[in-house]
Protein backbone atom coordinates (compact mmCIF):
# COMPACT_ATOMS: atom_id res chain seq x y z
CA UNK A 1 0.00 0.00 0.00
CA UNK A 2 1.18 3.81 -0.91
CA UNK A 3 1.56 4.83 2.75
CA UNK A 4 4.58 7.50 2.48
CA UNK A 5 3.79 10.65 4.64
CA UNK A 6 3.69 13.78 1.89
CA UNK A 7 2.59 17.01 3.66
CA UNK A 8 1.59 20.56 2.28
CA UNK A 9 1.93 23.76 3.60
CA UNK A 10 0.30 26.99 2.80
CA UNK A 11 2.20 29.46 4.60
CA UNK A 12 1.98 28.11 8.06
CA UNK A 13 -1.03 26.22 7.36
CA UNK A 14 -0.93 22.02 7.50
CA UNK A 15 -2.41 20.03 5.16
CA UNK A 16 -2.50 16.35 5.18
CA UNK A 17 -2.11 14.75 1.83
CA UNK A 18 -4.33 11.60 2.76
CA UNK A 19 -6.83 13.61 4.69
CA UNK A 20 -7.25 15.85 1.31
CA UNK A 21 -7.38 13.07 -0.98
CA UNK A 22 -10.19 11.21 1.55
CA UNK A 23 -12.20 14.66 1.71
CA UNK A 24 -12.33 14.59 -2.20
CA UNK A 25 -11.78 11.30 -2.99
CA UNK A 26 -14.69 10.76 -5.61
CA UNK A 27 -12.97 13.58 -7.43
CA UNK A 28 -9.55 12.38 -7.43
CA UNK A 29 -10.80 8.79 -8.19
CA UNK A 30 -12.67 10.44 -11.58
CA UNK A 31 -9.58 11.91 -12.80
CA UNK A 32 -7.75 8.69 -12.46
CA UNK A 33 -9.97 6.67 -14.11
CA UNK A 34 -10.53 8.80 -16.87
CA UNK A 35 -6.74 9.01 -17.56
CA UNK A 36 -6.61 5.22 -17.98
CA UNK A 37 -9.06 5.67 -20.50
CA UNK A 38 -8.04 8.66 -22.35
CA UNK A 39 -4.48 6.96 -22.45
CA UNK A 40 -5.73 3.84 -24.04
CA UNK A 41 -6.93 5.75 -27.18
CA UNK A 42 -3.88 8.61 -27.23
CA UNK A 43 -2.60 8.42 -30.80
CA UNK A 44 0.86 6.49 -31.48
CA UNK A 45 1.11 7.42 -35.16
CA UNK A 46 -2.09 7.71 -36.28
CA UNK A 47 -3.05 5.04 -34.11
CA UNK A 48 -4.76 4.58 -30.97
CA UNK A 49 -3.07 3.19 -28.04
CA UNK A 50 -5.37 -0.20 -27.64
CA UNK A 51 -5.72 -0.68 -31.44
CA UNK A 52 -1.72 -0.82 -31.50
CA UNK A 53 -1.63 -3.13 -28.45
CA UNK A 54 -4.24 -5.42 -29.99
CA UNK A 55 -2.41 -8.65 -31.15
CA UNK A 56 -3.80 -11.89 -32.88
CA UNK A 57 -7.45 -11.25 -31.47
CA UNK A 58 -5.84 -10.43 -28.10
CA UNK A 59 -6.12 -6.92 -26.30
CA UNK A 60 -2.66 -6.62 -24.44
CA UNK A 61 -3.75 -3.00 -22.73
CA UNK A 62 -6.77 -4.79 -21.58
CA UNK A 63 -4.73 -7.20 -19.68
CA UNK A 64 -2.28 -4.65 -18.42
CA UNK A 65 -1.85 -4.07 -15.41
CA UNK A 66 -2.56 -0.33 -16.19
CA UNK A 67 -6.32 -1.00 -17.02
CA UNK A 68 -6.74 -3.77 -14.11
CA UNK A 69 -5.89 -1.10 -11.67
CA UNK A 70 -5.68 -3.19 -8.54
CA UNK A 71 -5.07 -1.03 -5.74
CA UNK A 72 -3.44 -4.56 -4.17
CA UNK A 73 -1.17 -5.70 -6.88
CA UNK A 74 1.06 -2.42 -7.18
CA UNK A 75 0.79 1.26 -6.19
CA UNK A 76 -0.28 2.78 -9.74
CA UNK A 77 -3.63 3.99 -9.06
CA UNK A 78 -2.69 5.48 -5.37
CA UNK A 79 1.25 7.13 -6.64
CA UNK A 80 -1.56 8.93 -9.32
CA UNK A 81 -4.25 9.87 -6.98
CA UNK A 82 -1.43 11.55 -4.84
CA UNK A 83 0.16 13.55 -7.40
CA UNK A 84 -3.17 14.80 -8.61
CA UNK A 85 -3.91 15.74 -5.19
CA UNK A 86 -0.53 18.22 -5.01
CA UNK A 87 -1.42 19.18 -8.60
CA UNK A 88 -4.46 20.39 -7.30
CA UNK A 89 -3.35 21.84 -4.12
CA UNK A 90 -0.73 23.86 -5.97
CA UNK A 91 -2.94 25.36 -8.68
CA UNK A 92 -5.67 26.41 -6.13
CA UNK A 93 -3.23 28.81 -4.22
CA UNK A 94 -0.74 30.09 -6.96
CA UNK A 95 -0.39 33.08 -5.61
CA UNK A 96 0.62 32.01 -2.28
CA UNK A 97 3.55 30.52 -0.21
CA UNK A 98 3.29 27.21 -0.81
CA UNK A 99 5.94 23.95 0.51
CA UNK A 100 5.39 20.60 0.07
CA UNK A 101 7.69 18.01 1.76
CA UNK A 102 7.12 14.28 0.41
CA UNK A 103 9.20 10.83 0.59
CA UNK A 104 8.05 9.24 -2.95
CA UNK A 105 11.25 11.10 -5.15
CA UNK A 106 9.09 10.39 -8.77
CA UNK A 107 6.79 12.59 -7.47
CA UNK A 108 8.90 15.13 -6.24
CA UNK A 109 10.40 15.25 -9.25
CA UNK A 110 7.59 15.47 -11.52
CA UNK A 111 5.99 18.42 -9.69
CA UNK A 112 9.13 20.36 -10.19
CA UNK A 113 9.33 19.68 -13.82
CA UNK A 114 5.35 20.60 -14.31
CA UNK A 115 5.31 23.54 -11.96
CA UNK A 116 8.80 25.05 -12.17
CA UNK A 117 9.44 26.20 -8.51
CA UNK A 118 11.99 24.82 -5.87
CA UNK A 119 9.86 24.20 -2.93
CA UNK A 120 9.19 21.05 -3.19
CA UNK A 121 11.15 18.85 -1.22
CA UNK A 122 12.50 15.43 -1.34
CA UNK A 123 12.96 13.38 2.03
CA UNK A 124 13.35 9.32 2.78
CA UNK A 125 13.35 7.66 5.57
CA UNK A 126 15.65 4.78 3.84
CA UNK A 127 18.88 6.31 1.55
CA UNK A 128 17.39 7.28 -2.10
CA UNK A 129 20.18 5.27 -3.93
CA UNK A 130 18.83 1.98 -2.32
CA UNK A 131 15.76 3.17 -3.36
CA UNK A 132 16.50 4.15 -6.56
CA UNK A 133 18.81 0.62 -7.02
CA UNK A 134 15.80 -1.19 -6.29
CA UNK A 135 13.23 0.35 -8.95
CA UNK A 136 16.12 0.01 -11.17
CA UNK A 137 16.22 -3.68 -10.71
CA UNK A 138 12.40 -4.02 -11.43
CA UNK A 139 12.63 -2.40 -14.48
CA UNK A 140 15.50 -5.43 -15.97
CA UNK A 141 14.48 -8.20 -18.44
CA UNK A 142 16.84 -10.19 -15.82
CA UNK A 143 14.28 -9.61 -13.07
CA UNK A 144 11.18 -10.30 -14.87
CA UNK A 145 12.35 -13.29 -16.86
CA UNK A 146 13.42 -15.10 -13.34
CA UNK A 147 9.77 -13.97 -11.62
CA UNK A 148 8.83 -15.57 -14.40
CA UNK A 149 10.52 -18.72 -14.22
CA UNK A 150 9.66 -19.29 -10.90
CA UNK A 151 6.06 -18.49 -11.02
CA UNK A 152 5.75 -21.08 -13.84
CA UNK A 153 7.89 -23.47 -12.12
CA UNK A 154 5.13 -23.27 -8.92
CA UNK A 155 1.85 -23.82 -11.03
CA UNK A 156 3.66 -26.35 -13.67
CA UNK A 157 2.56 -29.72 -14.13
CA UNK A 158 5.87 -31.54 -14.42
CA UNK A 159 4.11 -34.70 -15.60
CA UNK A 160 3.62 -33.20 -18.62
CA UNK A 161 0.55 -35.55 -20.11
CA UNK A 162 -2.66 -34.50 -20.56
CA UNK A 163 -4.93 -37.29 -20.29
CA UNK A 164 -8.20 -35.49 -19.22
CA UNK A 165 -11.80 -36.17 -20.62
CA UNK A 166 -14.58 -33.93 -20.39
CA UNK A 167 -17.73 -35.13 -20.06
CA UNK A 168 -20.89 -32.84 -21.27
CA UNK A 169 -22.36 -30.93 -18.31
CA UNK A 170 -24.65 -28.34 -18.06
CA UNK A 171 -22.39 -25.87 -15.93
CA UNK A 172 -19.04 -24.98 -16.07
CA UNK A 173 -17.26 -23.51 -12.80
CA UNK A 174 -14.12 -21.95 -12.49
CA UNK A 175 -12.73 -21.10 -9.30
CA UNK A 176 -9.73 -20.96 -6.97
CA UNK A 177 -8.17 -23.35 -4.60
CA UNK A 178 -8.85 -20.83 -1.37
CA UNK A 179 -11.94 -20.86 1.26
CA UNK A 180 -12.22 -24.17 1.35
CA UNK A 181 -13.19 -26.06 5.05
CA UNK A 182 -10.21 -27.22 6.39
CA UNK A 183 -12.54 -29.28 8.69
CA UNK A 184 -14.23 -31.07 6.30
CA UNK A 185 -11.08 -31.30 3.96
CA UNK A 186 -9.71 -33.57 7.12
CA UNK A 187 -12.55 -35.75 6.84
CA UNK A 188 -11.84 -36.39 3.22
CA UNK A 189 -14.66 -33.96 1.80
CA UNK A 190 -14.04 -31.03 -0.63
CA UNK A 191 -16.61 -27.80 0.55
CA UNK A 192 -15.24 -24.60 -1.66
CA UNK A 193 -16.81 -21.74 0.81
CA UNK A 194 -16.80 -19.53 -2.52
CA UNK A 195 -19.59 -21.92 -3.71
CA UNK A 196 -21.04 -23.51 -0.56
CA UNK A 197 -24.41 -25.10 -1.11
CA UNK A 198 -24.58 -23.85 -4.56
CA UNK A 199 -21.81 -26.48 -5.04
CA UNK A 200 -23.93 -29.44 -3.74
CA UNK A 201 -26.97 -27.92 -5.76
CA UNK A 202 -24.90 -28.28 -8.97
CA UNK A 203 -21.53 -30.49 -8.52
CA UNK A 204 -23.09 -34.01 -10.57
CA UNK A 205 -24.09 -31.34 -13.15
CA UNK A 206 -20.95 -29.45 -13.73
CA UNK A 207 -17.05 -29.81 -14.86
CA UNK A 208 -15.38 -27.87 -12.02
CA UNK A 209 -11.94 -26.37 -12.73
CA UNK A 210 -9.74 -24.30 -10.12
CA UNK A 211 -6.43 -22.48 -9.88
CA UNK A 212 -3.95 -23.62 -7.39
CA UNK A 213 -2.88 -20.60 -5.27
CA UNK A 214 0.43 -20.98 -3.42
CA UNK A 215 0.39 -20.11 0.19
CA UNK A 216 2.47 -20.92 3.37
CA UNK A 217 1.70 -24.79 3.36
CA UNK A 218 1.44 -25.35 -0.71
CA UNK A 219 3.77 -23.28 -2.61
CA UNK A 220 4.74 -25.42 -5.39
CA UNK A 221 1.27 -27.16 -7.50
CA UNK A 222 3.12 -30.78 -7.73
CA UNK A 223 2.97 -30.56 -3.75
CA UNK A 224 -0.91 -30.55 -4.30
CA UNK A 225 -0.97 -33.69 -6.47
CA UNK A 226 0.66 -35.27 -3.38
CA UNK A 227 -1.62 -34.36 -1.02
CA UNK A 228 -4.06 -35.70 -3.18
CA UNK A 229 -3.08 -39.20 -3.61
CA UNK A 230 -2.28 -39.45 0.04
CA UNK A 231 -5.30 -38.34 1.30
CA UNK A 232 -7.89 -39.15 -1.46
CA UNK A 233 -10.62 -36.44 -1.08
CA UNK A 234 -13.87 -36.80 -2.42
CA UNK A 235 -14.82 -34.46 -5.48
CA UNK A 236 -11.29 -33.28 -5.89
CA UNK A 237 -8.29 -35.20 -8.55
CA UNK A 238 -5.49 -33.58 -9.88
CA UNK A 239 -8.02 -32.90 -13.19
CA UNK A 240 -9.81 -30.53 -11.17
CA UNK A 241 -7.04 -27.86 -11.24
CA UNK A 242 -5.94 -26.00 -14.34
CA UNK A 243 -2.15 -26.37 -13.73
CA UNK A 244 -3.10 -29.73 -14.22
CA UNK A 245 -2.92 -28.90 -17.75
CA UNK A 246 0.29 -26.16 -17.56
CA UNK A 247 3.30 -28.56 -19.01
CA UNK A 248 6.48 -27.33 -19.54
CA UNK A 249 6.59 -27.56 -23.27
CA UNK A 250 4.00 -24.50 -22.54
CA UNK A 251 7.52 -22.78 -20.97
CA UNK A 252 9.04 -22.99 -24.58
CA UNK A 253 5.43 -22.00 -26.56
CA UNK A 254 5.12 -18.58 -24.33
CA UNK A 255 9.14 -17.62 -25.08
CA UNK A 256 7.93 -18.17 -29.01
CA UNK A 257 5.20 -16.00 -28.81
CA UNK A 258 7.28 -13.78 -26.10
CA UNK A 259 9.32 -12.96 -28.87
CA UNK A 260 6.98 -12.30 -32.12
CA UNK A 261 4.76 -10.25 -29.74
CA UNK A 262 7.58 -7.70 -28.70
CA UNK A 263 8.38 -7.65 -32.24
CA UNK A 264 5.09 -6.35 -32.85
CA UNK A 265 4.60 -4.37 -29.70
CA UNK A 266 7.58 -1.64 -29.98
CA UNK A 267 7.99 -0.96 -26.41
CA UNK A 268 11.03 1.62 -26.55
CA UNK A 269 8.76 3.73 -29.00
CA UNK A 270 6.07 3.79 -26.44
CA UNK A 271 8.76 4.64 -23.64
CA UNK A 272 10.22 8.14 -25.92
CA UNK A 273 6.82 9.03 -26.86
CA UNK A 274 5.07 8.50 -23.67
CA UNK A 275 7.75 10.32 -21.38
CA UNK A 276 7.97 13.19 -23.72
CA UNK A 277 4.17 14.09 -23.74
CA UNK A 278 3.18 16.39 -21.71
CA UNK A 279 -0.02 15.20 -20.89
CA UNK A 280 0.78 11.51 -19.78
CA UNK A 281 4.50 11.62 -18.78
CA UNK A 282 3.96 12.43 -15.29
CA UNK A 283 1.34 9.10 -15.57
CA UNK A 284 4.09 6.92 -17.43
CA UNK A 285 7.03 8.18 -15.41
CA UNK A 286 5.31 7.43 -11.92
CA UNK A 287 4.20 4.11 -13.10
CA UNK A 288 6.95 3.21 -15.43
CA UNK A 289 7.35 -0.28 -13.52
CA UNK A 290 3.40 -1.32 -14.60
CA UNK A 291 4.25 -0.43 -18.47
CA UNK A 292 7.41 -2.17 -18.85
CA UNK A 293 5.99 -5.35 -16.66
CA UNK A 294 2.78 -5.09 -18.62
CA UNK A 295 4.27 -4.69 -22.47
CA UNK A 296 7.82 -5.75 -22.19
CA UNK A 297 7.78 -7.99 -19.05
CA UNK A 298 6.58 -10.45 -16.43
CA UNK A 299 2.80 -9.38 -16.98
CA UNK A 300 3.38 -9.82 -20.16
CA UNK A 301 4.79 -13.37 -20.23
CA UNK A 302 1.93 -14.23 -17.84
CA UNK A 303 -0.70 -13.66 -19.75
CA UNK A 304 0.83 -15.51 -22.99
CA UNK A 305 0.87 -18.45 -20.86
CA UNK A 306 -2.79 -18.03 -19.75
CA UNK A 307 -3.64 -17.07 -23.48
CA UNK A 308 -1.84 -20.94 -24.51
CA UNK A 309 -3.68 -22.75 -21.64
CA UNK A 310 -7.09 -21.12 -21.93
CA UNK A 311 -7.15 -22.13 -25.71
CA UNK A 312 -5.81 -25.26 -25.01
CA UNK A 313 -8.74 -25.82 -22.31
CA UNK A 314 -11.23 -24.66 -24.47
CA UNK A 315 -10.36 -26.77 -27.54
CA UNK A 316 -11.20 -29.47 -25.80
CA UNK A 317 -14.34 -28.50 -23.82
CA UNK A 318 -17.53 -29.59 -24.70
CA UNK A 319 -20.76 -26.72 -24.58
CA UNK A 320 -22.05 -25.82 -21.29
CA UNK A 321 -25.32 -23.76 -21.05
CA UNK A 322 -23.57 -21.75 -17.88
CA UNK A 323 -20.08 -21.00 -17.10
CA UNK A 324 -19.33 -19.12 -13.91
CA UNK A 325 -16.60 -17.81 -12.62
CA UNK A 326 -15.23 -15.46 -9.56
CA UNK A 327 -15.16 -12.19 -10.69
CA UNK A 328 -12.58 -9.65 -9.80
CA UNK A 329 -11.86 -7.92 -13.61
CA UNK A 330 -8.02 -9.66 -13.23
CA UNK A 331 -6.32 -9.51 -16.71
CA UNK A 332 -6.43 -14.07 -16.42
CA UNK A 333 -10.18 -13.49 -16.39
CA UNK A 334 -10.57 -11.36 -19.47
CA UNK A 335 -8.77 -14.19 -21.77
CA UNK A 336 -10.84 -16.40 -19.90
CA UNK A 337 -14.22 -14.56 -21.37
CA UNK A 338 -12.12 -14.65 -24.87
CA UNK A 339 -11.66 -18.33 -25.43
CA UNK A 340 -14.86 -19.11 -24.02
CA UNK A 341 -16.75 -17.43 -26.56
CA UNK A 342 -13.97 -17.85 -29.63
CA UNK A 343 -15.16 -21.39 -28.74
CA UNK A 344 -19.15 -20.91 -29.06
CA UNK A 345 -19.63 -21.74 -25.24
CA UNK A 346 -22.93 -20.63 -23.77
CA UNK A 347 -23.64 -17.77 -20.89
CA UNK A 348 -20.62 -17.16 -19.23
CA UNK A 349 -21.53 -15.28 -15.50
CA UNK A 350 -19.04 -13.57 -13.55
CA UNK A 351 -19.60 -14.01 -9.51
CA UNK A 352 -18.40 -11.26 -7.61
CA UNK A 353 -17.98 -13.26 -4.66
CA UNK A 354 -16.90 -10.34 -2.11
CA UNK A 355 -17.72 -7.25 -1.71
CA UNK A 356 -16.94 -3.78 -4.08
CA UNK A 357 -15.48 -1.39 -2.05
CA UNK A 358 -15.06 2.38 -3.31
CA UNK A 359 -11.56 1.90 -3.48
CA UNK A 360 -11.33 -1.93 -5.03
CA UNK A 361 -10.57 0.39 -8.95
CA UNK A 362 -10.18 -3.30 -10.61
CA UNK A 363 -14.21 -2.80 -10.51
CA UNK A 364 -14.37 0.58 -11.92
CA UNK A 365 -13.83 2.15 -15.18
CA UNK A 366 -14.72 6.07 -16.95
CA UNK A 367 -17.78 5.74 -17.52
CA UNK A 368 -17.47 5.92 -21.22
CA UNK A 369 -15.32 3.01 -21.25
CA UNK A 370 -18.51 1.03 -19.97
CA UNK A 371 -20.49 1.68 -22.99
CA UNK A 372 -17.72 0.76 -25.14
CA UNK A 373 -17.10 -2.47 -27.25
CA UNK A 374 -14.19 -3.01 -25.14
CA UNK A 375 -16.09 -3.49 -22.06
CA UNK A 376 -18.31 -5.59 -23.26
CA UNK A 377 -15.58 -7.85 -25.28
CA UNK A 378 -13.40 -8.17 -22.21
CA UNK A 379 -16.78 -8.74 -19.25
CA UNK A 380 -18.67 -11.52 -18.76
CA UNK A 381 -22.25 -11.70 -20.25
CA UNK A 382 -23.54 -11.09 -17.06
CA UNK A 383 -22.20 -9.99 -13.21
CA UNK A 384 -23.55 -11.38 -10.25
CA UNK A 385 -23.45 -8.90 -7.59
CA UNK A 386 -24.55 -10.35 -3.63
CA UNK A 387 -24.97 -6.62 -2.20
CA UNK A 388 -27.68 -3.61 -2.70
CA UNK A 389 -24.25 -1.81 -2.20
CA UNK A 390 -22.13 -3.51 -5.17
CA UNK A 391 -25.06 -3.29 -7.59
CA UNK A 392 -24.76 0.08 -6.74
CA UNK A 393 -21.35 0.88 -7.14
CA UNK A 394 -21.53 -0.56 -10.37
CA UNK A 395 -24.21 0.95 -11.99
CA UNK A 396 -23.27 4.37 -11.12
CA UNK A 397 -20.58 4.40 -13.92
CA UNK A 398 -22.92 3.30 -16.58
CA UNK A 399 -22.97 -0.07 -16.85
CA UNK A 400 -26.23 -1.87 -18.20
CA UNK A 401 -29.16 -2.71 -15.63
CA UNK A 402 -29.67 -5.68 -17.79
CA UNK A 403 -26.12 -6.91 -17.32
CA UNK A 404 -26.11 -7.00 -13.72
CA UNK A 405 -28.46 -9.33 -11.41
CA UNK A 406 -28.77 -10.18 -7.38
CA UNK A 407 -27.90 -13.32 -6.14
CA UNK A 408 -26.94 -14.83 -2.41
CA UNK A 409 -24.10 -14.17 -0.99
CA UNK A 410 -22.89 -17.83 -0.87
CA UNK A 411 -19.88 -17.41 1.29
CA UNK A 412 -21.88 -15.63 3.99
CA UNK A 413 -25.56 -17.78 4.42
CA UNK A 414 -23.92 -18.82 7.57
CA UNK A 415 -24.99 -14.98 8.56
CA UNK A 416 -28.16 -15.75 9.14
CA UNK A 417 -27.96 -18.25 12.19
CA UNK A 418 -25.73 -15.96 13.97
CA UNK A 419 -27.92 -13.38 13.80
CA UNK A 420 -31.04 -15.34 15.38
CA UNK A 421 -28.05 -15.42 18.23
CA UNK A 422 -27.39 -12.05 18.42
CA UNK A 423 -30.48 -11.36 18.92
CA UNK A 424 -30.54 -13.20 22.72
CA UNK A 425 -27.42 -12.40 23.47
CA UNK A 426 -26.18 -9.19 25.54
CA UNK A 427 -23.08 -7.44 26.14
CA UNK A 428 -19.99 -9.30 27.78
CA UNK A 429 -16.78 -8.08 27.97
CA UNK A 430 -14.75 -9.73 25.36
CA UNK A 431 -12.47 -7.98 22.50
CA UNK A 432 -11.19 -9.36 19.08
CA UNK A 433 -8.60 -7.29 17.32
CA UNK A 434 -8.15 -8.34 13.98
CA UNK A 435 -4.75 -8.10 12.75
CA UNK A 436 -4.07 -6.62 9.21
CA UNK A 437 -2.71 -8.02 5.71
CA UNK A 438 -0.68 -5.07 4.96
CA UNK A 439 2.41 -5.02 7.97
CA UNK A 440 2.85 -2.08 8.44
CA UNK A 441 -1.24 -1.30 9.70
CA UNK A 442 -0.69 -4.44 11.30
CA UNK A 443 2.57 -3.47 13.29
CA UNK A 444 0.22 0.07 14.66
CA UNK A 445 -2.64 -2.57 15.84
CA UNK A 446 -0.54 -4.31 17.60
CA UNK A 447 0.97 -1.55 19.05
CA UNK A 448 -2.30 -0.31 20.04
CA UNK A 449 -3.38 -3.49 21.66
CA UNK A 450 -0.22 -3.58 23.48
CA UNK A 451 -0.74 0.05 25.03
CA UNK A 452 -4.57 -0.85 25.63
CA UNK A 453 -4.51 -3.67 27.33
CA UNK A 454 -3.55 -2.19 31.09
CA UNK A 455 -6.23 -0.06 30.56
CA UNK A 456 -9.29 -2.76 29.51
CA UNK A 457 -7.80 -5.08 32.18
CA UNK A 458 -8.80 -2.71 34.64
CA UNK A 459 -11.97 -2.46 33.16
CA UNK A 460 -12.51 -6.17 33.30
CA UNK A 461 -12.07 -6.71 29.58
CA UNK A 462 -10.79 -9.86 27.96
CA UNK A 463 -8.83 -9.38 25.00
CA UNK A 464 -8.22 -11.65 21.86
CA UNK A 465 -5.38 -11.15 18.75
CA UNK A 466 -6.42 -13.03 15.41
CA UNK A 467 -3.10 -12.60 13.03
CA UNK A 468 -4.07 -12.02 9.23
CA UNK A 469 -2.90 -15.54 7.87
CA UNK A 470 -0.83 -13.74 5.45
CA UNK A 471 1.31 -11.84 7.81
CA UNK A 472 3.80 -12.36 10.48
CA UNK A 473 2.91 -11.03 13.50
CA UNK A 474 5.42 -9.86 15.66
CA UNK A 475 6.16 -7.98 19.31
CA UNK A 476 2.89 -8.96 20.83
CA UNK A 477 2.27 -8.97 24.29
CA UNK A 478 2.45 -12.45 25.33
CA UNK A 479 -0.19 -12.45 27.84
CA UNK A 480 -2.79 -11.62 24.81
CA UNK A 481 -4.48 -14.60 24.13
CA UNK A 482 -4.08 -15.97 20.19
CA UNK A 483 -6.87 -17.00 18.05
CA UNK A 484 -6.64 -18.20 14.20
CA UNK A 485 -9.79 -19.71 13.81
CA UNK A 486 -12.46 -18.67 11.34
CA UNK A 487 -15.10 -15.45 11.98
CA UNK A 488 -17.47 -17.82 11.24
CA UNK A 489 -16.60 -19.94 14.16
CA UNK A 490 -15.89 -16.40 16.67
CA UNK A 491 -18.75 -14.45 16.45
CA UNK A 492 -20.44 -16.02 18.66
CA UNK A 493 -17.83 -15.44 21.37
CA UNK A 494 -17.43 -11.47 21.37
CA UNK A 495 -19.19 -8.42 21.63
CA UNK A 496 -16.27 -6.16 20.64
CA UNK A 497 -14.51 -6.15 17.03
CA UNK A 498 -11.03 -3.97 16.85
CA UNK A 499 -9.83 -4.14 12.93
CA UNK A 500 -7.90 -2.05 10.61
CA UNK A 501 -10.60 -0.05 8.06
CA UNK A 502 -9.22 -2.32 4.83
CA UNK A 503 -10.91 -5.75 5.92
CA UNK A 504 -13.95 -7.31 4.64
CA UNK A 505 -14.40 -8.90 7.61
CA UNK A 506 -15.74 -6.15 9.30
CA UNK A 507 -18.98 -6.63 7.08
CA UNK A 508 -19.51 -9.65 8.87
CA UNK A 509 -19.21 -8.75 12.48
CA UNK A 510 -21.37 -5.68 11.47
CA UNK A 511 -24.13 -8.41 9.84
CA UNK A 512 -23.97 -10.19 13.16
CA UNK A 513 -24.39 -7.17 15.33
CA UNK A 514 -21.09 -7.24 16.63
CA UNK A 515 -19.98 -3.51 18.32
CA UNK A 516 -17.46 -2.64 15.35
CA UNK A 517 -14.32 -0.40 16.07
CA UNK A 518 -12.22 0.99 12.98
CA UNK A 519 -8.71 1.78 13.08
CA UNK A 520 -7.67 4.75 10.82
CA UNK A 521 -3.94 5.43 9.85
CA UNK A 522 -3.57 8.68 8.96
CA UNK A 523 -0.81 7.67 6.51
CA UNK A 524 -3.13 5.71 4.16
CA UNK A 525 -6.25 5.88 1.58
CA UNK A 526 -9.62 5.22 3.65
CA UNK A 527 -10.20 1.65 2.82
CA UNK A 528 -13.13 1.24 4.43
CA UNK A 529 -15.43 -1.98 2.58
CA UNK A 530 -18.60 0.79 3.66
CA UNK A 531 -17.29 4.00 2.62
CA UNK A 532 -19.65 5.63 0.82
CA UNK A 533 -22.64 3.44 1.94
CA UNK A 534 -25.45 3.59 3.94
CA UNK A 535 -23.45 1.94 6.95
CA UNK A 536 -20.77 3.69 7.07
CA UNK A 537 -22.73 5.60 10.29
CA UNK A 538 -22.33 2.43 12.25
CA UNK A 539 -19.04 2.33 12.66
CA UNK A 540 -16.93 3.57 15.76
CA UNK A 541 -13.93 5.19 13.87
CA UNK A 542 -10.68 5.91 15.66
CA UNK A 543 -7.44 7.05 15.52
CA UNK A 544 -5.45 6.04 18.37
CA UNK A 545 -5.65 4.43 21.53
CA UNK A 546 -7.12 7.00 23.60
CA UNK A 547 -10.31 7.39 21.16
CA UNK A 548 -10.74 3.29 21.11
CA UNK A 549 -10.83 3.57 24.83
CA UNK A 550 -12.90 6.05 24.93
CA UNK A 551 -15.77 4.55 22.60
CA UNK A 552 -15.34 0.83 23.91
CA UNK A 553 -16.63 2.78 27.16
CA UNK A 554 -19.13 4.30 25.64
CA UNK A 555 -20.71 1.65 23.49
CA UNK A 556 -23.45 0.09 25.55
CA UNK A 557 -25.66 -1.96 22.99
CA UNK A 558 -25.69 -4.41 19.43
CA UNK A 559 -26.48 -3.41 16.24
CA UNK A 560 -27.45 -5.80 13.10
CA UNK A 561 -27.41 -4.46 9.72
CA UNK A 562 -28.52 -6.66 6.45
CA UNK A 563 -25.47 -5.88 3.87
CA UNK A 564 -25.65 -8.86 1.58
CA UNK A 565 -28.33 -10.76 -0.08
CA UNK A 566 -28.69 -13.97 2.22
CA UNK A 567 -31.33 -17.15 1.43
CA UNK A 568 -30.25 -20.77 2.41
CA UNK A 569 -32.54 -21.78 -0.18
CA UNK A 570 -30.87 -19.81 -3.19
CA UNK A 571 -33.93 -18.46 -4.98
CA UNK A 572 -31.89 -15.83 -6.76
CA UNK A 573 -29.32 -18.64 -7.72
CA UNK A 574 -31.89 -21.07 -8.49
CA UNK A 575 -33.78 -18.44 -10.67
CA UNK A 576 -30.63 -17.63 -12.54
CA UNK A 577 -29.32 -20.71 -13.33
CA UNK A 578 -32.58 -22.61 -13.99
CA UNK A 579 -32.13 -24.92 -11.14
CA UNK A 580 -35.72 -27.01 -10.28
Amino acid sequence: MCNKKTLAYIGDVKIDLFDYINKNSSFFKKQYLDIVYDLSNYQIKNQKLKEKLKIDGYSFWEISSIQEKNIYRNSLAFKTIKYLALKDIIEKNKNKNIKIYSADYEIVRNLKEEFNFQNILYFDYKPRLADLIKRKIKITKLFHYLSFIYFFLKNCNFKNSDNIIYTKKKYFIFSHFTHYDIKKFSRKIFYPKQWAHLWELVKKDSNFLQLFIPGKKLKFYFQIDNLLRKEKIADLKSENFLNNIIFFKNFIEVIKNFKAIKSKINYSELDETLKKNEKYKFFYRINKESFFSSFSGFILLQNLLWIIVFENLFKKLPKHDYGIYLFENQPWEKILVKCWRKFNQGELIGYSHTTVNFWHLNYFNNSEYNLSNDFIDSSPDSIALSSEVSKNFLLEQSISKDKLFEVEALRYNWILDKKKNMNKKKLDNKILFLGDYEPGINAKLVDIVNKIKFDLDKLGFEITFKPHPATITKNIDRTINLNYDDIEDLVDDYSYIVSSNSTSAIIETLSCGLNTFLFIDENNFDLSPIRNTQFEKKINFFYNKEELLNKIKNTNKNEIINYYYLDKDLKKWKKKLNIN
